[in-house]
């Protein structure tokens, strides 16, 4: 887990009695919340057992019969997908709630908008920071440090494509960034539909990502870092707006 030191220092501090049985794990996809997740259960010497597609009443209730003691996942994906878990009886609240004897949950999300307060209040909370690229080049060397922008988890980048792939995606950004003048930014927003049908070359958010850094390097790197804050702020915008899971 290189990157997430407040994370690993708080988890070495705790033994079984003090951690929270009722947990919600906040970080993109590859960020290393299964990792994370493992390192409990070998702290613990507990097995894990992913519950994210039994969820119903009676299973929940049946959970309070056993004796096993596990770490249980539930790994949300869609914000509709934990609606419908609340729905349900209101079943997950209670097991949230009031968790089985010496169990632990961890409810997975990537993004704070798939977050709903009634689950937020119950949980405590562990966020993944983000990666810089400093921290990202162990995991694969690229010769443009830009690309550990897109893909900016370790879990990314160990599947990633190469580097070829996201120097055209760099390129496609500049031309369309050269090219457009204020009456057509309308029509370059009108892109999306380019980029989320299933024959996309790349993802909206990839996209966004590649634009968002190719408008920092034409127009803010001039100024010595000076809007950087303003660039991030952006990109966790984008995240937030833009999540496509």
């Amino acid at each position: 887990m290189i990157g997430q030191d407040e994370i690993i220092k708080t988890l070495q501090w705790m033994n079984k009695e003090m951690f929270p049985q009722s947990n919600l794990v906040i970080g993109e996809h590859g960020a290393g919340k299964h990792t994370f997740i493992d390192e409990v259960c070998h702290k613990f010497n507990m097995e894990k057992y992913d519950i994210t597609d039994t969820i119903t009443k009676e299973f929940l209730d049946d959970l309070y019969i056993s004796s096993n003691q596990y770490v249980y996942i539930i790994d949300i994906v869609e914000l509709s997908q934990m609606t419908r878990y609340i729905n349900k009886e209101n079943a997950l609240l209670k097991f949230i709630e009031e968790p089985p004897e010496g169990c632990i949950i961890f409810i997975l999300v990537e993004n704070d908008i798939q977050i709903i307060s009634t689950i937020r209040n119950r949980c405590m909370i562990w966020r993944f920071k983000r990666y810089l690229p400093d921290t990202l080049k162990p995991f694969k060397k690229f010769t443009n440090n830009d690309i550990y922008y897109i893909v900016d988890t370790p879990g990314k980048l160990l599947t990633c494509e190469d580097e070829v792939y996201y120097n055209e995606l760099f390129d496609l950004c500049d031309k369309i960034l050269c090219s457009v003048g204020r009456a057509n930014v309308s029509n370059t927003l009108s892109l999306e539909k380019h980029f989320i049908n299933d024959d996309a070359k790349y993802t909206l958010e990839m996209f966004l990502k590649g634009m968002l850094i190719t408008v920092y390097n034409v127009f803010l790197k001039a100024f010595e870092h000076k809007y950087l804050d303003i660039y991030f702020l952006t990109n966790d915008y984008i995240k937030r707006s833009f999540a496509l899971n």
